[in-house]
């Protein structure tokens, strides 16, 4: 954790004009491996945030409003 923070840091100096190429070995690694972290927890985000999408569009439509059957002109 404490090397992810670090990483953290150095990104925000990247981020304030920092130079890529300034970074050792060490250091590029340890961001490389940051990205992938951050990069799983986008996609684990993602998908909580579509099943969340999913479950408010089956909620708001009910089976009266299906269009299986034909066309809804909105007689019955």
């Amino acid at each position: 954790m404490a090397e992810e923070k670090q990483m953290e840091n150095l990104f925000n100096q990247l981020v304030e004009g920092k130079s890529i190429y300034e970074l050792d070995a060490r250091e590029t690694k340890g961001l490389l491996k940051l990205f992938d972290v951050k990069q799983s927890k986008l996609g684990k985000r993602k998908k909580q945030f579509n099943e969340q999408v999913d479950d408010n569009v089956l909620n708001k439509t009910g089976a009266n409003d299906s269009i299986a059957g034909g066309e809804n002109d909105g007689h019955p």
